[in-house]
């Protein structure tokens, strides 16, 4: 008993260390930088880093006037699901998490982190009344408002620490401000690169997004390269994770992404009910791929999903209750090494049917689709 004991004050200190450390996956956090009075700008308070950095943009574009978080999220949600349902209830579920924490994401409140930034790339950005002078430098003093980490002991739940003081703030007194800083965290799910992140940010709140068609928002969507996420493999959903420590023999810790090179074959054909961005990415030379027989719904396939499958030679999705096939699941277009493609089993109607054969025999003639 002394010994189990002991093992478990062991690895409670190895995960406290490991967090002041950083986690085990920690990215950009959401920053806000304080803006002195100035009768350049109407700018005082806390202000996101997002916000400044695209502040030219932001005037050009209009950025829609927000009140509270309810009233932004509602709008970005009802443009969004009309053009995209796989991103509407990330968002949904992500939202609906800020006040009850899900099995999958929780919030911790921790004390500020301040960091002085001397970058002269930011510098040039930020507005003056939003940068200090300190012994003589100019500083952007950027403070870590929110702070994005895979669980210890569970590397496919989120924890999101955040200072209660500015993030309280923001929401009650700069919504708009409080709002930029949640989207950016949530999409952190669908890219590693901040700068998409912070022109789609953008694009959300401006009235560019009322004005888009479906075919804009897929375009934009496309361009920023938003569902192109490589995931470590601990980080991937624990099916997917599990799945690939088996047939490579290693734990997820010790898998580099080049060995996902060597998987050729991946059959997941029982309790699929949901694939994350990023699950599948970094098998370019898979060539037979199986998913079925899990109740995957259109919206829980997420569009690129198939997006590096350079090699893929068979893909079944049968059995999965699909009742649309986007062409946006391919990314670009069918994988030129595509020869069977079996749906069988699925909900389609006899004009999506047409539209499907239709779709790949102009883009892919030599695939076979079994219905």
């Amino acid at each position: 008993m002394r010994g189990l004991k002991l093992f478990w004050c062991l690895i409670l200190v190895f995960a406290a260390q490991a967090t002041r450390a950083g986690g085990l996956e920690v990215n950009n956090g959401g920053d806000s930088v304080w803006c002195k009075k100035s009768s350049e700008n109407s700018l005082y308070g806390f202000y996101t880093l997002d916000y400044l950095l695209e502040m030219d943009s932001n005037q050009k574009e209009n950025m829609v006037p927000v009140d509270a978080w309810s009233e932004s999220f509602q709008r970005i949600y009802n443009q969004i699901v009309k053009y995209d349902p796989y991103m509407a209830k990330s968002f949904l579920s992500f939202s609906e998490a800020l006040s009850n924490n899900s099995l999958n994401i929780s919030w911790s409140a921790q004390r500020d982190r301040l960091v002085d930034i001397k970058d002269e790339e930011f510098l040039r950005i930020l507005p003056a009344n939003c940068i200090l002078k300190l012994n003589g430098q100019s500083v952007a003093q950027i403070h870590q408002t929110v702070i994005r980490k895979s669980n210890f002991f569970d590397s496919s739940r989120l924890v999101f620490e955040y200072d209660p003081i500015i993030l309280n703030q923001q929401r009650e007194l700069r919504p708009l401000q409080y709002s930029f800083l949640i989207i950016h965290e949530w999409l952190w799910s669908f890219t590693s690169d901040v700068d998409s992140i912070r022109i789609f940010n953008r694009y959300l709140h401006s009235s560019r997004l009322e004005n888009s068609d479906k075919d804009d928002f897929v375009a934009t969507v496309r361009s920023l390269k938003l569902y192109r996420k490589v995931l470590p493999v601990c980080s991937r959903s624990n099916m997917l994770r599990k799945k690939i420590e088996l047939l490579i023999g290693k734990h997820c810790s010790e898998t580099e992404l080049s060995d996902l090179e060597k998987i050729d074959r991946l059959s997941l054909s029982s309790n699929v009910d949901q694939l994350n961005v990023g699950d599948l990415s970094g098998m370019r030379l898979l060539k037979n791929l199986k998913v079925s027989l899990g109740g995957l719904a259109n919206e829980k396939i997420y569009p690129s999903i198939f997006w590096d499958m350079y090699s893929l030679e068979t893909l079944d999705l049968s059995a999965n209750g699909l009742t649309k096939f986007p062409e946006q699941w391919f990314g670009v277009r069918t994988p030129l090494n595509l020869r069977q493609l079996d749906l069988s089993l699925n909900n389609f109607d006899q004009a999506e049917k047409e539209r499907i054969l239709k779709m790949e025999k102009e883009d892919s003639p030599e695939v076979l689709i079994q219905f």
